[in-house]
């Protein structure tokens, strides 16, 4: 199983639209996925089940429970499980490694496990990225995303320490519209060196209204330019991820 954390401490970049979505084509590409929800706000449980959850949740596996105690299909695609997040989850005080110690309870059951983090550096996002083999930064092409992320590389080198194998796929620039500002941005962190995922998501109407229908982008709006763009996002993680073994 390949683990997958999508993480930025920068809010309203995309994290779980990007979670969802990836996990999403994934699975329709054939591979078993597990998605971890590790953000209290529970908008990829919310998404992906379609209904308040009130079973065992991520917080419960973080104080010990095994994780298929927790674990519930998705309601989109029979490809797709997840680990649904609680509102209480920032109450869960843990060691840094009780994710990973989680996760290989469950290795040999998915290809895919991907997991949306909350927007800041609490003990779930660093049990997320010691669990991770990638990352992927979603961010807007934006002064404050660009100015921010020198903050999230330097958080990345603190967790290195204790995960050296933690692989940066890439920046995800998300919101995109093409504009000389947001083009400026692009060049300026390709010229700094820092890793840009080829893939670009645009500023979309399909995006907003996939969130209101609580359904993934190749469902709510499968021709949209965004759901396409979902879509070679996933062909190019994949295609990543075999190059990295």
């Amino acid at each position: 199983m390949r683990t997958l954390a999508i993480a930025n401490y920068k809010g309203g970049v995309g994290k779980t639209t990007t979670a969802v979505n990836l996990a999403y084509n994934l699975a329709e590409m054939g591979f078993k996925v597990l998605m971890i929800d590790a953000d209290q706000q529970g908008n990829a449980t919310y998404i992906m089940t379609r209904r308040a959850y009130t079973g065992r949740t991520l917080k419960d596996v973080m104080q010990n429970q095994e994780i298929m105690a927790a674990v519930k299909r998705s309601c989109w695609s029979k490809n797709i499980d997840i680990v649904p997040a609680t509102e209480d989850m920032e109450t869960v005080r843990c060691a840094e490694d009780v994710l990973q110690r989680r996760l290989m309870e469950v290795r040999d059951r998915y290809d895919f496990c991907v997991i949306d983090c909350h927007p800041s550096m609490q003990i779930m996002t660093i049990n997320a990225l010691i669990a991770a083999d990638d990352l992927i930064i979603p961010l807007k092409a934006d002064r404050f995303s660009e100015n921010g992320i020198g903050t999230m590389m330097d958080y990345l080198m603190q967790i290195i320490e204790y995960n050296p194998t933690l692989n940066l796929a890439g920046c995800l620039f998300t919101m995109y519209q093409p504009r000389k500002s947001q083009y400026m941005v692009i060049k300026r962190m390709i010229a700094e060196n820092y890793p840009i995922m080829s893939t670009v998501i645009s500023d979309c109407e399909a995006v907003n209204s996939s969130q209101e229908y609580r359904k993934p982008l190749a469902i709510h709006r499968k021709n949209s330019k965004a759901a396409k763009e979902y879509k070679e996002l996933a062909i190019e993680y994949v295609r990543h991820v075999k190059g990295a073994r």
